[in-house]
């Protein structure tokens, strides 16, 4: 190597000449589909049920007992989002804890995304809350 090697210009990687948010700008639009998509479909039974419904279905697994038929249909739609999302990713290089661990964040934030959507549907009165609930099936006691 001689002097002059020191000041030659280094060849860039391809990955140095991608933008940086080339995968967020394909990652965003599927999840932004999946969300509507679930929203729509399972609307009614997201408004009814208690928020944390979404988690069992987004991860196909509960705690204790088995998934409602409804949580089964939903983690089906989203297992395959979850897959194209870890094939855009490419992590061939990272070991299974690393792979883990993405997986594990983006599950987080389809859950994330969903519970919100949820909750902006019932603030802004697209469903019946608790509250509502408690005055439709309200019972008069007494001849007041």
């Amino acid at each position: 190597m001689g002097l002059w090697d020191l000041f030659k210009k280094k060849p860039q990687d391809a990955q140095a000449s991608v933008s940086p948010t080339i995968l967020a700008a394909q990652i965003s639009p599927l999840l932004d589909e999946l969300n509507h998509k679930l929203f729509l479909e399972y609307q009614s039974s997201l408004m009814r049920e208690p928020i944390d419904y979404v988690v069992p279905a987004v991860w196909g697994a509960k705690k204790d007992g088995r998934l409602t038929p409804e949580q089964r249909e939903m983690h089906q739609k989203i297992l395959p989002f979850v897959k194209n999302i870890l094939n855009i990713i490419a992590l061939d290089d990272l070991g299974e804890s690393q792979k883990f661990a993405v997986d594990f964040l983006l599950r987080g934030l389809i859950i994330n995304r969903l519970t919100y959507t949820v909750a902006m549907a019932q603030n802004r009165g697209l469903g019946t809350g608790p509250a509502e609930e408690l005055l439709e099936n309200l019972e008069t006691v007494g001849t007041a």
